[in-house]
């Protein structure tokens, strides 16, 4: 790995230190992540879960793929599979994260395409109120509680309050005013394989066709199930992806543009530059000149 180079966990945080690969679902109180990592989460990418936090803090920055917004009061914050992310608090956080294993989320999600379209986006939502806060709360301990217990009919009580949460958490956030897009679950689920197989391979230079391929698709295929998700080719559908984890790279690492172009699969820097270039209208040092993000001490 090279020099700060975000982590990809198969686990949650604790992969190194406790192992939960038993449970399909997971909670725990924010205090114990930003108290065990003393406030400051560093970028990372999780390839096998969903993460939904739901926190109280007076003063936090939640960073998502190449951008950061600060926090304060109660939020919600969604994290999907595959999305770079990190976390700083400068006072202690409060409320609850819950963690579900991918598998298990598609599976509960299947018959809903616009329950996956909702989750299949990253979100920040700030001023949350207190009376929708709570509720979201006390739904997560009651799915804590019977995690660790061994009650009767735990499975059937499991399912039920976290489909109640996500179910919530739609009606209370989606922006209800919008038509909805009402794509196929498997539409999305093709275009998330195809997403985290880009990312698998760290954008190694695959052609179109190899990575059909590997999905089990036609080109035509592929190229019409991303034009229905994301209205781009699947060409451009990388490119933006390449984009963003340049961005990513120039912002929060120490790593120079060499090694970046070198990362991303480029040939050269030269090329890589050009390519940053056309998206971006200027330089990857001009960049990173401009938005380069210094560390945060807290006291």
């Amino acid at each position: 790995m090279t020099k700060n180079e975000p982590n990809k966990f198969d686990g949650s945080y604790y992969e190194y230190y406790f192992n939960i690969s038993s449970n399909l679902i997971y909670v725990e109180p924010i205090e114990i992540i930003s108290n065990f990592f003393n406030n400051r989460i560093s970028n990372h990418i999780h390839n096998d879960l969903v993460q939904i936090f739901i926190v109280e803090s007076n003063d936090a920055t939640i960073r998502l793929e190449n951008s950061e917004t600060g926090i304060s009061g109660n939020s919600l914050v969604l994290i999907p599979t595959s999305i770079l992310h990190g976390f700083e608090w400068s006072t202690e956080a409060y409320g609850k994260v819950i963690t579900i294993q991918k598998h298990y989320f598609d599976q509960y999600l299947k018959n809903s395409p616009i329950l996956y379209d909702f989750f299949a986006e990253p979100k920040i939502i700030s001023k949350v109120s207190s009376k929708i806060f709570e509720n979201l709360i006390e739904i997560l301990n009651c799915i804590e509680f019977d995690i660790t217990n061994n009650l009767p009919e735990k499975d059937t009580m499991l399912n039920l309050k976290v489909g109640e949460l996500l179910i919530k958490l739609y009606r209370n956030f989606h922006p209800h005013n919008t038509a909805s897009k009402f794509l196929s679950n498997t539409s999305v689920l093709i275009m998330n394989e195809f997403r985290m197989l880009a990312r698998k391979n760290n954008f190694k230079p695959l052609s179109i066709n190899e990575y059909a391929k590997e999905l089990g698709l036609t080109r035509s295929k592929l190229s019409r199930i991303c034009n229905e998700v994301y209205k781009k080719s699947p060409s451009e559908l990388i490119d933006e992806m390449i984009l963003n984890e340049a961005k990513n790279l120039l912002i929060f690492s120490e790593q120079n543009i060499s090694e970046i172009s070198f990362k991303l699969n480029f040939t050269s820097q030269n090329y890589f530059t050009r390519f940053f270039k056309k998206y971006e209208n200027e330089s990857p040092k001009d960049f990173r000149n401009k938005h380069k993000r210094p560390k945060i001490k807290f006291s």
